[in-house]
């Protein structure tokens, strides 16, 4: 089998909580969630998806405590889809490898 690419860019508002934690094995992580909306050809309505961003590198969740990342701004995520196991199954997520905030 060939390799894939698994790259995503997602560009939305922070919408819910933004939560800081801490892994079992002590090592932070970010999560938050992103409402993108975009609006089909000939559609008068948005659609709009929702996306679980995790952040699991240190630097990127120091640059986003010191940006004050809060529910209602705009960012740009790069990253990776993700699947994990969830207490009800597979989740899956965007793990975020850039976030810029324009």
């Amino acid at each position: 089998m060939k390799p894939g690419l698994n790259q995503t860019v997602l560009v939305g508002a922070v919408v819910g909580e933004v939560r800081y934690g801490t892994m079992p094995a002590g090592d932070e992580v970010l999560s938050f969630t992103l409402r993108v909306s975009r609006r089909p050809v000939g559609e008068v309505k948005p659609v709009q998806v929702m996306a679980k961003i995790n952040v699991y590198i240190r630097p990127l969740i120091d640059v986003c405590r010191r940006m004050s990342l809060e529910r209602g701004m705009m960012v740009v995520v790069d990253g990776e889809l993700m699947n994990r196991k969830g207490p009800h199954g597979l989740l899956l997520e965007v793990r975020a490898h850039e976030i810029i905030f324009p």
